[in-house]
């Protein structure tokens, strides 16, 4: 036993150290939660004043610093918990100080969902591996799997199973999910089902107490898009160790997120500055088209792995002209961004992202400067870049978190249906969406207004709702008064419009999601007008709705315009981009003989893919794409394009070619050959139309292009198939 013991406590001296040398994303003691905050702060102000658009909220009121709301909160940091099967191996009351406690907490909402940034780190152990989701990977595979290049983690990653699971399914969970130790229970899922019950509850004080578990669960989630909006998090990265020290033993640190939380701690003033720009606005169109929170996570990753390196992913031509290997993957390194694309400034390789100007990576020492040449420094993330990134990358994790609130909280609407001399009656409606996808029939408390002809408060009566209804009998109303009702639950106000006794408007239901026949019967059958167009989503299937304007819960008059985008298809990705092998050697790249810097840059209208893969050789590239089917039922399949390259075609000893073969179904492969003469300059246009047959939804295609010379043919190719 006393063996036993002696194992448990070093096992747990060991992870401890393990833990605290930064498995986890930003810090959740301040940093974490001050991202929270920032977010539940700009949702207030945009969606109350500068998004009027987001209809859902006309009504409502956000009171998220008043009321204080008792729940169970951390207490106490700990690495496991105490029932947990790793905590096995602890006995006595020393070793105890690993575990974590939870105790009642009176918090506003605010509080609430900032204290959720912090608690969804704790218990350490279980929570640290699975806050990585690379969205360059398949589905099912976007966990962490990189093995830290250190002596202690590389050891303990041995020794623990490796949970395989990313970071967004474990923060979402999945609805009726068990509540066992090993498992996540502030998930997104279980405070969508705490935010249900709470307002099914008829008592106020356990509605309190409930609303307090939705609001965490929400700020635990919200440490997930905050993760997905850090690089490192984004990229198969393990980083466990500090930043000045014990690098060899405990592993290569992030440098981004260690003086991120060197700002917060040290330059509050820089560190509030982060929060100050505005978001990327492609991203944010993208986001405001996102209504489940799978594909909001997913959008913010991708942004955040294409455009910033880690310090260990760092990758392209360097300024010598030579290829710099990142530290990991480099047999795979990440397509975006590279070190070709970027131009070097003042000491730093420097871009554009977002409208920002970002230093990506310096390679300058204090020898290196001190005699110009005689030191190779590779590059790394120093403390300039990191706040030049901070500030591009904050606001659109904010963005992204805003928009996560946005479809947390359900769509409901107030409405009083009749209003005459000793009498009032109304209901409650929910509208269903992706999140929400049974109606809520709220019970509880409400309170109705009656307001003079100048809008003055005559008299307020207190309703109970039952299972959405509520009607209260000998009130006094004269002509000209209108009168109100209003719902509070959390923090949250939903206030309806004033009754006057007149025609009632219409409450546009919500059919994202929705089959596209059963949403414009929804519609129709309201006397409402059904628009549909369609476009590509990653996440929802092909024919069911994407987004609709204006949203569910809106009230408008019989007759309005309801507009619906309809997928075309379900995960995959749509065809197209930019293409270029940056993989030459160093001593091939300037000779004056070799053709190098061409790229394709490609669209196919109607196709995508479900894989990518790139192949990457000295003077040929290739990307491939896998499982390619079409969609949108076009009449053709289009590909176009442009070639291009400095010295592509302008030589008169080569000549080049473009060459495209595209196959639809059982069709025979057609080839499209598109020449470039000697002495032309780029760029070379290309666009072939193939015909698709009715229900055809498989097609394979190449597109290569390259110089033909006495040795061979360099070139570059992109290629697909089923």
């Amino acid at each position: 036993m006393k063996a036993q013991k002696i194992t448990g406590l070093l096992a747990g001296i060991v992870v401890y150290f393990v833990i605290t040398f930064v498995l986890t994303g930003y810090g959740n003691k301040h940093t974490h939660p001050d991202l929270n905050t920032a977010i539940v702060d700009a949702f207030v102000r945009w969606y109350s004043f500068e998004r009027q658009y987001y209809r859902k909220f006309n009504h409502y009121t956000f009171h998220f610093d008043t009321e204080k709301l008792t729940g169970t909160g951390i207490t106490k940091d700990g690495l496991f918990h105490f029932d947990d099967v790793s905590g096995k191996f602890y006995y006595t009351k020393i070793e105890r100080n690993l575990y974590f406690e939870e105790g009642n907490m009176s918090l506003t909402p605010k509080k609430w969902i900032s204290h959720g940034g912090y608690s969804a780190d704790v218990p350490e152990v279980p929570a640290s591996l699975r806050h990585f989701y690379d969205p360059t990977k398949s589905k099912g595979n976007r966990y962490l799997t990189d093995k830290a290049n250190s002596k202690i983690m590389g050891l303990m990653q041995q020794l623990f199973t490796n949970p395989r699971i990313d970071g967004v399914e474990w923060a979402v969970g999945y609805p009726n999910a068990g509540m066992g130790v090993q498992e996540h229970h502030y998930t997104w899922e279980n405070g969508k089902n705490w935010m249900r019950m709470a307002l099914q509850e008829p008592d106020n004080e356990k509605r309190i107490e409930i609303m307090a578990r939705a609001w965490r669960s929400l700020g635990e989630t919200l440490h997930m898009i905050a993760d997905n909006g850090c690089p490192s998090h984004v990229r198969n990265d393990a980083h466990p160790s500090p930043l000045f020290n014990n690098n060899n033993v405990f592993g290569n640190p992030d440098p981004y997120e260690e003086y991120v939380d060197y700002f917060r701690n040290n330059q509050i003033s820089v560190f509030n500055s982060f929060f100050d720009g505005k978001p990327d606005e492609d991203l944010m169109k993208e986001l405001e088209a996102k209504n489940d929170i799978r594909s909001i996570a997913h959008s913010l990753a991708t942004y955040t792995n294409n455009n910033f390196f880690t310090n260990e992913t760092i990758y392209g031509t360097n300024r010598h002209g030579n290829i710099t290997k990142p530290i990991i993957r480099r047999d795979q390194p990440y397509a975006s961004p590279l070190l070709d694309n970027m131009k070097y400034d003042g000491n730093y390789y420097v871009s554009y992202v977002s409208k920002s100007e970002v230093l990506h990576c310096t390679d300058i020492s204090y020898f290196e400067e001190l005699i110009p040449g005689r030191f190779v420094v590779n590059q790394y993330v120093d403390l300039a870049c990191v706040e030049s990134q901070a500030k591009v990358l904050f606001p659109n994790i904010i963005e992204a978190g805003v928009n996560a609130i946005r479809i947390y909280i359900p769509a409901l609407s107030v409405v009083v249906n009749r209003a005459e001399e000793g009498e009032i009656a109304g209901e409650v409606k929910h509208t269903t969406d992706i999140e929400y996808t049974k109606e809520i029939a709220y019970n509880g408390l409400g309170e109705i207004e009656v307001r003079d002809k100048n809008d003055n408060l005559r008299k307020r009566y207190g309703a109970i709702a039952e299972n959405g209804k509520f009607e209260i009998k000998k009130v006094r109303i004269k002509d000209g008064d209108k009168v109100y009702a209003e719902i509070a639950f959390g923090g949250l106000k939903v206030r309806s419009e004033g009754f006057d006794g007149k025609e009632e408007k219409i409450v546009i239901p919500d059919v994202v999601g929705l089959n596209k026949t059963i949403a414009e019967e929804e519609i129709t059958q309201l006397n409402l007008v059904c628009t549909a167009t369609t476009a590509f989503n990653e996440t929802v299937p092909k024919d069911h709705v994407i987004s609709q304007d204006p949203l569910a819960g809106t009230l408008v008059e019989s007759g309005s315009e309801v507009k619906i985008v309809v997928s075309t298809g379900s995960e995959g990705y749509p065809v197209s981009g930019v293409f270029t092998p940056h993989g030459m050697e160093p001593t091939m790249q300037n000779h004056p003989t070799y053709i190098y810097d061409f790229q394709i840059a490609y669209t196919i209208e109607g196709l995508y893919a479900r894989e990518m893969s790139y192949t990457i050789g000295q003077t040929t590239g290739r990307l491939r794409y896998s499982g390619c089917y079409i969609s949108g039922n076009p009449s053709e399949l289009k590909i176009k394009g442009t070639a291009s390259g400095s010295k592509l075609g302008g030589s008169t000893q080569y000549a080049g070619s473009v060459i495209v073969t595209v196959r639809v179904c059982s069709a025979k492969e057609e080839e499209f050959t598109f020449p470039i003469a000697l002495n032309t300059n780029p760029p070379y246009d290309f666009d072939v139309a193939v015909p698709v047959p009715e229900g055809c939804q498989l097609a394979s295609f190449s597109i290569t292009t390259g110089m033909r010379w006495p040795n061979g043919f360099f070139g570059i190719s992109v290629e697909g198939g089923p």
